[in-house]
């Protein structure tokens, strides 16, 4: 398009067409022509066809059975551990990516005796989920590096490595393997080079047998998790 131009304006006849008013459309012509090929050049943020990994790092709240009993008297922080995560997974379209996480931490449990004693304990945790997460600014492809993803997935958890200096008193039981499933959102900010930084905020729910008592109340434990990660996209 911008040879036509050229060719159109060098065509014209020099009395119509003063040599220094060709010398400012030419160059001015080839300039505009050559925007909409600027405009179609690939983003670096999109990412449609390739795989990416993570890791991340951060704390976890467990509520399980008896954790109320924490809040009321005034131990908010000890139901907190630490929490991570690795994380595979590949964009299958714009705006849409499946991935397989791992995650692992230790929990904070309680449990009640019949005389309204707090009898502290915990335990390590493994969890294997497969997800689904929505990129949904990607849908629309409006590309940036700001790329904030909403996700659900399911899977199960194993909790082994009780911690109950009160058994047998206070029995757990340990080991236990239970179906989970979860759901958050993440905030990520990428870099053209394919590596990101984001926050996960998240939460996860596990059946009631997780946290060693069995069925002892409601039909299911929880965490609610922040961490913070890095990601990199493998671009081909």
């Amino acid at each position: 398009m911008a040879f036509l131009s050229f060719a159109f304006v060098a065509c014209l006849p020099c009395r119509h067409v003063d040599e220094v008013l060709r010398k400012i459309l030419l160059p001015v012509l080839i300039l505009l022509c050559g925007v909409p090929s600027l405009s179609a050049q690939v983003t670096p943020y999109e990412y449609k066809g390739l795989w990416y990994v993570s890791i991340q790092g951060g704390a976890s709240y467990f509520n399980g059975d008896d954790a109320h009993i924490y809040r009321l008297q005034g131990q908010w922080w000890t139901p907190v551990g630490a929490s991570g995560a690795l994380s595979g997974g590949y964009n299958i379209a714009n705006g849409h990516e499946l991935r397989l996480s791992a995650a692992f931490g230790k929990k904070n449990a309680s449990r009640v005796t019949y005389k309204e004693e707090l009898h502290p304990y915990s335990f390590q945790s493994v969890s294997i989920f497969a997800d689904y997460a929505l990129a949904f600014l990607s849908l629309a492809e409006n590309f940036n590096p700001f790329n904030p993803k909403l996700y659900l997935g399911a899977g199960c958890a194993y909790s082994f490595n009780f911690d109950n200096p009160w058994s047998p008193e206070l029995p757990v039981h340990d080991s236990n393997w239970v179906p989970a499933f979860h759901f958050g959102t993440i905030l990520e900010y990428d870099f053209p080079s394919g590596l990101g930084l984001f926050a996960d905020i998240g939460l996860c729910f596990y059946d009631d047998p997780y946290d060693g008592q069995g069925r002892h109340s409601f039909v299911l434990d929880m965490d609610v998790g922040l961490n913070f990660g890095v990601i990199y996209h493998i671009k081909q």
